[in-house]
């Protein structure tokens, strides 16, 4: 089984090396903001609380950096909505991808309903975030047919319907990190025993 979950380990860091060639959304592909940067996510234009980051204190602990987003709970930065317009777009059917998988920390003292927005059709049905959580490592489904072309929305929201209310005002600070395309538990079982089938053939030849 621990070699199983290492094959799997080096099939989604040799998918994630895609990304530096390509701008759509591939398995294994993970922001964990240890360059330095917020790596291409933003609040938008109007907000006067972009996202920043900070440099300490992410899941891992000491030198572990994170993204860290504020909602005001009114006006231009009142909605917790971060987005993404780069390497987190494209079909996600067609790239195997299941899930958004990441950590999370709500800092504040309401409870987030966290889910991901493609504009231009379907999004995420949420997932609970429990007030002053600490670092907790959650998964939002992606639904079908999902594919962001133009920008790619994380956020809190409840309401279903796109202009009634799916980003709801809200007052928050939360940290993000390690965000990371996931495949469907089933398939990457599957390329890690092909993988391992492989390996054992290599060996018998010799």
């Amino acid at each position: 089984m621990q070699i199983l979950i290492k094959i799997s380990l080096i099939l989604l860091c040799s998918l994630s090396i895609q990304i530096e060639t390509s701008q759509a959304a591939v398995v294994g592909q993970v922001d964990d903001f240890q360059d330095g940067t917020l790596q291409n996510w933003t609040s938008g234009g109007r907000n006067p609380n972009p996202p920043v980051l900070i440099n300490d204190g992410g899941p891992n602990g000491v030198g572990d950096d994170y993204m860290q987003a504020t909602a005001t709970g009114s006006g231009a930065g009142g909605k917790l909505v971060l987005i993404n317009t780069t390497q987190w777009l494209g079909d996600y059917d067609a790239a195997g991808i299941t899930g958004v998988n990441l950590d999370i920390n709500n800092f504040s003292t309401n409870t987030l309903n966290m889910r991901l927005l493609d504009t231009n059709g379907p999004f995420s049905l949420p997932v609970t975030v429990s007030a002053q959580s600490g670092w907790v490592n959650i998964t939002i489904p992606v639904p079908a047919n999902f594919n962001p072309t133009g920008q790619l929305r994380l956020i809190h929201g409840v309401a279903d319907i796109p202009g009634s209310g799916v980003a709801p005002n809200v007052n928050a600070i939360v940290g993000f990190d390690n965000i990371q395309a996931i495949p469907e538990p089933a398939s990457m079982s599957l390329l890690a025993l092909g993988v391992l089938g492989m390996i054992r053939r290599k060996k018998v030849c010799r």
